[in-house]
């Protein structure tokens, strides 16, 4: 790309000034503004960026309020690869002239090169507004930065836009060539997806929560994981889909806590204006050591926006209904409500999530009901490795339970805090198959003896998704 001026127009005013009736040397043009600006265009039209740069540098030095020394200037950077200093440049044009089309077109463009997708669709927009000669490309290229978000359906009307303004163009018919590809991806695109995981964990010592219990007891346990949803409907704004989860443990000692868990559920989700609405149902059924454990449902509706660009919320509240069957006593319900935020950075590829969830939690056996508040810190980020993308994320969760009547074992209110932190790594070995590692701490504090303790657990597993 290169600004558009004659090729002869600095030579001829450059011999005027020093050759001229009224010339002067060309030590004294130096000094003249407008010499180093024509300098920089006619280098820029010689493909010579680097000294293009270093004379419009000149220019701004002499003229730090020049929008073309500036415009000119991002553009060398931009044809360097140096885009986030072309991008400081452009936004240095837009101080001085906040409409320039051409300035908001290239600081849209740089933008792009450094994948910050989101940041640039505003100034196409604007550019294209502004300037009748860039609404086609920008249109392009706000759908190119669509896609790259991941907003496909958004980025094929953008497309179908660009080619109304002229269809005839080059640009029309590669934007046409765009809209048919992602069309034919929609058309291939599976309405099932299947994952299957196996590994092995260690825990150094065996607990069961649900009923109070640690061992003190360090096992190996063989993890089997399956996952299977299917899209039943998807439209542009309603989708419904119905899935089932298994999870299998089995304990190379202490067979009596191999856990098992089949969870079968529904969801559907509704898109209006800047919000997204769900409602996720599900039946769970576990047991324990091969006898029947618990048997519970529950509904969550929920609600998701975005307060910015970068964060997004979503508030929901659970119902559940459980029974344990083989101890009636801790059977109950479980009313909870909460709100989770995500903060994206790094051009949205990773996220900080910060969240909070209030429990109401009512049994048969009053000295089971409790008020719960819970809270989670943690981040998610992409960790390159083996040339794959592969992710890290840290997560530190804390809860408070506060039993609101007498524990008979302890004649008093029982309280329970616990801190948790896990860290995970999830590396690709190929298009299909992951490696997955973790380890999680738990350090459980009670005034119940039987759940005052610490815990170690650590796992790797390889999983496989169709």
């Amino acid at each position: 790309m290169v600004l558009h001026t004659s090729r002869y127009v600095f030579p001829l005013i450059l011999f005027a000034l020093v050759f001229g009736p009224f010339g002067i040397v060309e030590s004294q043009a130096e000094e003249i503004p407008q010499y180093w600006l024509l300098r920089g265009k006619e280098l820029s039209e010689m493909g010579q960026f680097k000294k293009a740069g270093e004379a419009f540098q000149k220019a701004i030095q002499q003229d730090p309020a020049s929008e073309e020394a500036h415009l000119g200037l991002g553009n060398a950077h931009y044809e360097l690869g140096a885009y986030e200093s072309a991008a400081d440049d452009f936004h240095h044009v837009l101080k001085i002239n906040p409409n320039n089309g051409t300035a908001l077109f290239y600081l849209g463009l740089s933008l792009v090169q450094q994948k910050k997708y989101a940041e640039s669709i505003p100034y196409f927009k604007k550019a294209g507004a502004l300037d009748p000669d860039f609404k086609q490309l920008s249109l392009f290229y706000i759908g190119e930065a669509q896609s790259e978000l991941g907003e496909l359906q958004e980025a094929s009307e953008t497309w179908k836009q660009a080619i109304k303004v002229n269809p005839s163009t080059d640009i029309a018919r590669k934007t046409g060539t765009l809209v048919k590809n992602l069309t034919q991806k929609k058309e291939d695109k599976k309405s099932w997806s299947v994952t299957m995981s196996t590994g092995i964990e260690y825990d150094d010592n065996i607990t069961v929560s649900l009923q109070d219990l640690a061992t003190g007891v360090d096992d190996f346990a063989n993890i089997f994981e399956f996952s299977g949803d299917y899209k039943l409907l998807e439209t542009k704004k309603f989708e419904l889909e119905a899935g089932y989860d298994l999870y299998q443990s089995l304990y190379h000692d202490l067979s009596e806590f191999d856990l098992q868990s089949h969870i079968f559920s529904l969801g559907g989700g509704y898109k209006f204006e800047k919000f997204d609405a769900d409602v996720f149902t599900s039946y769970n059924r576990t047991t324990l050591g091969g006898e029947d454990f618990l048997e519970n449902y529950s509904v969550a509706p929920q609600i998701g926006f975005f307060p910015s660009e970068q964060w997004y919320t979503i508030i929901g509240y659970s119902y559940e209904n459980f029974e344990f069957l083989k101890d009636s006593d801790r059977s109950g319900e479980n009313h909870g409500v909460g709100m989770d935020h995500f903060v994206f950075f790094m051009q949205g590829k990773s996220y900080l999530l910060f969240s909070y969830r209030f429990e109401n939690k009512i049994t048969s056996g009053t000295q089971f009901t409790y008020v719960g508040h819970y809270g989670t810190v943690g981040v998610k980020t992409p960790l390159p490795i083996w040339d794959r993308k592969g992710a890290f994320n840290l997560t530190y969760r804390y809860f408070y339970k506060d039993y609101k009547n007498v524990t008979p074992s302890l004649t008093r209110e029982r309280r329970d805090l616990r801190h948790t932190i896990q860290v995970g790594l999830s590396q690709p070995l190929c298009e299909w198959l992951k490696l997955n590692l973790n380890y999680e701490f738990i350090d459980s504090v009670s005034n119940l003896r039987s759940i005052d303790f610490t815990e170690n657990i650590a796992s790797l597993a390889l999983s496989v998704t169709f």
